[in-house]
């Protein structure tokens, strides 16, 4: 697992992040990706001092939506349960502006997936960062096929 950003200001995390682009190797979202998945939506906030998340994406049965009660390991490291198995989130990368870079693994049975995502306060990011997270994922032993930028519309 990557570590978290040094000197990680919670605070500033907060609000709304746009998916731009995500790599995978959990067989759900390698069932789900297709050239024009649309982006999914993420909501940080605070809530009586624990980090939440609600993920909204579009799904084939509609807009389905996440809310996800954040156990905090240390401030950018999350642990929370999915209906699938337990889950770590990481916040490896953000610049509170522009872009944030989250890294996931979840065991789901006895099957360890990794899912990197990353995120724009708006729903295009400069093609170096893009780049940038394209290599990064790389470091984290995923592949090019595993990739997916989302459709911007």
């Amino acid at each position: 697992m990557p570590p978290v950003m040094e000197g990680l200001d919670e605070n500033k995390v907060g609000g709304v992040w746009y998916g731009i682009s995500a790599a995978s190797n959990c067989k759900l979202f390698l069932q789900m990706k297709s050239e024009n998945m649309p982006a999914p939506v993420i909501i940080y906030s605070m809530n009586n001092g624990h980090m939440k998340s609600s993920t909204s994406f579009q799904t084939d049965k509609g807009c389905q939506q996440m809310d996800v009660d954040l156990t905090t390991v240390k401030i950018g490291h999350y642990k929370w349960k999915s209906p699938q198995g337990d889950s770590e989130t990481i916040i490896a990368r953000t610049d509170y502006n522009t872009f944030l870079m989250e890294y996931m693994r979840s065991q789901m049975d006895e099957i360890i997936c990794t899912t990197v995502k990353l995120f724009g306060r708006e729903d295009t990011l400069p093609e170096d960062r893009i780049t940038e997270f394209k290599d990064h994922i790389k470091d984290l032993g995923l592949k090019e096929e595993e990739y997916i930028r989302f459709h911007e519309k």
